[in-house]
């Protein structure tokens, strides 16, 4: 018999994000946060690029615009919303998004 300790349960997340709709993809995943149940999943992962809706695909999208789409982890709210929510559930989520750093 496996005991709950030698198991580790693992969510994807599959929504279809708006290529570059930060915010609609933010509340689309929180709503879907909504309805999972605290403690029944170890581990959430959400698509690559989720969170900007593979905005990098975009044709007209220059490496200048992907800046607005990458979030810093330390300083975003989205970051900050979903950390809380990951406490909450007692889960890790993995979030598939582009990360901006301090050279850009």
């Amino acid at each position: 018999m496996v005991s709950s300790k030698d198991t580790l349960r693992v969510g994807q997340i599959r929504i279809q994000p708006e290529l570059g709709a930060l915010e609609q993809n933010f509340k689309k995943l929180m709503s879907m946060l909504d309805g999972i149940s605290a403690h029944s999943v170890d581990v959430l992962i959400t698509s690559e690029s989720y969170l900007d809706g593979y905005v990098a695909k975009g044709k007209a999208v220059t490496s200048q615009d992907l800046t607005k789409y990458a979030l810093n982890p330390v300083t975003s709210p989205y970051a900050a919303a979903i950390a809380e929510r990951a406490r909450q559930l007692n889960t890790w989520i993995i979030l598939g998004c582009s990360r901006g750093t301090s050279a850009g």
